[in-house]
């Protein structure tokens, strides 16, 4: 399993944000254009450097952050299936060049759990210098503060409810959303209470644990709780192997998907089990889904080791690597895009 987590995302709003609010009585301000990339806005399906996304699925991308050290949100139009295998070729040697400190030529328990480390390390200050550049433009009226009614407007553009010229005019008629989208947009808004603890809009702080909750110790919490919620099944506050592996709604129509998807979730169950008396509790959960805790960079190391050293000699060289990077690309990951678009 290849994987990195990094939060769910939903959008928009249900409170309409009056035009023309700031303008003298009686006078209609004209709307002034969203300029904020939409794409940019959009919170991530998962948290960086974190195993578990919000709702308790198994984040795929896991170990080729934290191996790779790259961010796989989006692929480059660019690339093809005949560039996968080069790129993939680069990215692993370039991996291998960081973190065989001793030039020695192999890499060390040691030096690959580092180099992981450090990969985590990067994701995360890389969040936060998005969320920083982002806050003055969606802090429209440059008070310090994101209120819901300015997150509202960008992300009714990112979820493509409205488009960008028309977003504000549009505020009026939210009661006409379908039933999905309006309770996506309720869902939102209390992701984006949570956040604002004192309920006077999001400062820059709380802006950034608002986007990337792996910054916010009470949005991991909160991240914790939704885990909890989605698979407790006798409500006792305490997940089962049997609760976490349970197979989502509906059929499949293969059976050793199926199969493999229970398997994948027993183990996965296993490491967030530290005490193995067959109960997750909410510590044990909030601890696994915590970027900074080293088990997780540990165990991938375990997992590294045992797929890619052939000669069983506790070092990888890069040719080991190299032989087993098809499985490093079984996420479809190509080619690192830059997270930071340069017209903010």
């Amino acid at each position: 399993m290849f994987a990195v987590l990094l939060l769910g995302l939903a959008l928009g709003s249900s409170l309409a944000l009056p035009i023309g609010e700031n303008s003298p009585k009686g006078a209609i301000e004209k709307p002034k254009k969203i300029i904020v990339d939409a794409k940019l806005l959009k919170r991530p399906d998962h948290l960086e450097a974190l195993p578990l996304e919000r709702d308790g699925d198994i984040n795929r991308n896991f170990v080729h952050e934290v191996l790779l050290g790259q961010d796989n949100n989006d692929l480059s139009s660019a690339t093809t299936d005949q560039d996968k295998p080069e790129e993939l070729t680069t990215l692993i040697k370039k991996m291998f060049l960081s973190a065989d400190k001793d030039g020695d030529g192999k890499l060390s328990r040691k030096e690959l759990m580092a180099q992981i480390v450090t990969n985590v390390l990067k994701h995360l200050d890389e969040g936060e210098v998005e969320a920083k550049k982002l806050f003055p433009a969606v802090d429209e009226n440059q008070d310090g503060k994101i209120s819901w009614e300015e997150y509202r407007l960008h992300y009714m553009i990112a979820k493509k409810i409205v488009d960008a010229d028309h977003v504000r005019e549009h505020m009026e008629h939210l009661q006409n959303l379908d039933k999905n989208t309006r309770l996506m947009i309720q869902d939102e808004e209390e992701a984006f209470n949570d956040a604002d603890k004192n309920s006077d809009g999001l400062d820059e702080r709380e802006w950034i644990g608002f986007r990337h909750p792996e910054h916010s110790e009470a949005m991991l919490s909160s991240m914790t709780d939704e885990i909890i919620k989605a698979f407790d099944k006798n409500d006792d506050g305490v997940l089962t192997k049997s609760e976490f592996a349970q197979l989502p709604p509906g059929e499949v129509d293969n059976a050793s998907m199926e199969k493999e998807y229970v398997v994948e979730r027993q183990e996965e169950f296993e490491q967030i089990d530290t005490d193995h008396d067959g109960k997750a509790t909410r510590e044990e959960i909030l601890h696994f889904v915590n970027p900074r805790n080293d088990r997780h960079a540990a165990s991938e190391v375990q997992e590294i080791m045992s797929i890619a050293d052939d000669n069983r000699d506790d070092h990888l060289t890069l040719e080991e690597l190299l032989a087993k990077k098809d499985l490093l690309d079984q996420t479809g990951f190509v080619r690192p895009v830059a997270r930071l678009h340069e017209d903010l």
